[in-house]
């Protein structure tokens, strides 16, 4: 779980990564899922937070997979957001226990401990930098990128035990008041788009 506080109000948020674990111990099949995408052109923080969302999920889905080339070039993605957000410096360690983790094709288990130690290292990243407006759009990234992979991999195969995973409305609910308090302290009328399209797409999946 991830605590955000947004204009003084806590929210405690389930980590996408959850999801990956119960489908991937359901032997959810993850090939040939994810559409390979490094472009990481943004215009403003809060697109560079949910881009790094969309590539650490990306990551973990193509590890998963055992499609590692795809994994390092999504890799290379994520080293130029956290870049761009000034936190690389701060996830340089678990960037590299992860790598050799892959490298060593680590037990399953290690490389589940590793992604979570580098989610977790830069969700406190953005706390130290008193960002936690762009960590809840890191995590809500990664919760959208998995939700939509997820329902393209049970459309292929369709399993009752995994369709279990879609009932997420609550989920959307939450992120829904976190992104409309968003909006509210946003002065950028880019970034205001942005998270207006974002709030948009969240109240259809919470429907």
């Amino acid at each position: 779980e991830f605590n955000f506080i947004i204009d003084g109000k806590s929210y405690i948020m389930p980590t996408a990564f959850h999801s990956f674990h119960y489908l991937n111990s359901l032997n959810f099949q993850w090939k040939n899922l994810v559409e390979m995408n490094t472009n990481n052109s943004s215009t403003n923080d809060s697109q560079t937070a949910l881009l790094l969302g969309f590539r650490a999920a990306d990551g973990i889905i193509f590890l998963f997979a055992n499609e590692k080339e795809s994994a390092r070039k999504v890799r290379n993605s994520v080293i130029e957001l956290a870049k761009n957000l000034d936190i690389i410096t701060d996830i340089k360690s678990e960037i590299t226990s992860l790598d050799n983790a892959v490298i060593l094709n680590a037990d399953e288990d290690i490389l589940e401990d590793r992604i979570i130690d580098l989610q977790y290292k830069i969700q406190n990243a953005l706390h130290k930098k008193q960002k936690d407006n762009l960590a809840a759009l890191v995590e809500l990234g990664g919760w959208l990128e998995g939700l939509h992979i997820t329902c393209k991999g049970i459309i292929l195969n369709y399993n009752s035990d995994h369709s279990e995973i879609l009932k997420q409305s609550h989920v959307a609910k939450i992120y829904i008041d976190i992104v409309n308090a968003l909006i509210k302290k946003q002065s950028n009328d880019k970034e205001k788009l942005i998270l207006e399209n974002v709030l948009s797409n969240l109240i259809k999946i919470s429907k």
